[in-house]
């Protein structure tokens, strides 16, 4: 089995999106769907976005999308452990001490990542380099999709 991947709160928002990027579209129809995974820093991301939206039709939209996503994925979400703990730490403290600090969620999500031995799909590759873990830009065209091994090289993968 190919490595799990974890989706960063952006590659499930442009999926929700009323006009979805098609290359984020084709590389969600195109990867296994047992390969996909959420986090539950990504889903308390997602309600709290919803929860900032005024009352009206678009937040019930966005209320009853969520609900579906989380019951889709509920075998498929990984939680902020006591493995991942210990690599947030390490990634916080990295990345603060190379000069390039990160934000707490993005940190969170990197290492659930790390600890669970996933990739994350970003299209904000540069939030989650040096953290040890494989990178994907659904956004990137197929034929030249970008991904990033742990050390942060940039090379070709097909998805």
């Amino acid at each position: 089995m190919r490595r799990p991947v974890i989706l960063d709160t952006n590659v499930v928002s442009e999926a929700m999106s009323p006009s979805p990027n098609p290359n984020v579209v084709d590389w969600l129809i195109s990867t296994p769907v047992d390969r996909l995974h959420l986090t539950t820093i990504t889903v308390g991301e997602l309600l709290f976005g919803v929860a900032l939206l005024p009352e009206g039709q678009r937040k019930r939209t966005y209320c009853e999308t969520i609900a579906r996503t989380m019951e889709y994925y509920q075998n498929r979400t990984f939680a902020f452990d006591a493995a991942a703990v210990i690599a947030y730490a390490d990634i916080r403290a990295k990345r603060q001490r190379m000069g390039r600090p990160v934000s707490t969620q993005d940190a969170q999500i990197a290492a659930i990542a790390r600890a669970n031995g996933c990739a994350v799909a970003t299209r904000n590759i540069k939030d989650f380099e040096d953290a040890d873990v494989p990178l994907i830009n659904p956004w990137d065209p197929p034929a030249s999709s970008r991904t990033t091994s742990p050390t942060g090289r940039a090379g070709s993968s097909r998805r």
